[in-house]
């Protein structure tokens, strides 16, 4: 196959061959591979070149999306995986993601935990939900929810005043059942409801 031209197109090169095919490729790839006019190569390197630029593609797909969504990368490979690209090319891509901190599952569950705990809901419920979006679980059993003690509390007494409002025209023994069943729902500790409850 032989280089008939090769053109700037927007912030990639675009190199077109004399059957027709081109590929649109990083800078860094045609100084690599010196990759000029009426150079001839083999269909082996086109193939190889080939997988470079859907790996530029999907890396730059990528940047879009998690700008937009927030994913494990679990859940990421998974959902890439159903829109259709191979294993090696999401594995490759992903990795790439990883070591530029675009992808960090560390960050993901830190940003779940305080939106979830803002949101009234406990450990329990936290943890499942975790689990479920592809957070492992060492990084799940290893968190540290000291580091959010206070807010963790504020939004439980918040959540648990405004229900005992609501069932203030109860019965205390009907209230405490309402509450506890409530609070238990949302994925609360028994001991912390128990505590709450206990002082109506």
């Amino acid at each position: 196959m032989i280089i008939t031209k090769v053109l700037t197109d927007k912030k990639k090169m675009k190199v077109i061959f004399d059957d027709q095919n081109y590929l649109l490729l990083d800078y860094d790839l045609i100084a690599k591979y010196s990759l000029y006019s009426k150079k001839e190569i083999s269909k082996e390197l086109f193939l190889e070149l080939k997988e470079e630029e859907e790996v530029i593609k999907l890396y730059n797909y990528s940047l879009s999306y998690l700008s937009k969504y927030s994913k494990t990368e679990e859940a990421f490979y998974s959902y890439l995986i159903n829109k259709g690209y191979t294993d090696e090319i999401v594995r490759t891509v992903i990795k790439k993601l990883i070591s530029n901190n675009y992808l960090d599952d560390f960050s993901f569950t830190d940003r779940k935990i305080y939106s979830l705990i803002s949101r009234g809901y406990g450990k329990f419920y936290i943890n499942s939900k975790l689990k479920s979006l592809g957070v492992s679980d060492t990084i799940i059993n290893d968190y540290d929810y000291t580091l959010v003690e206070e807010f963790y509390t504020e939004n439980f007494l918040k959540i648990a005043n405004k229900q005992k409002r609501l069932y203030s025209k109860f019965s205390i023994f009907e209230q405490r059942k309402k509450l506890n069943s409530y609070l238990t729902r949302r994925g609360y500790e028994f001991s912390l409801i128990n505590n709450f409850i206990n002082k109506i």
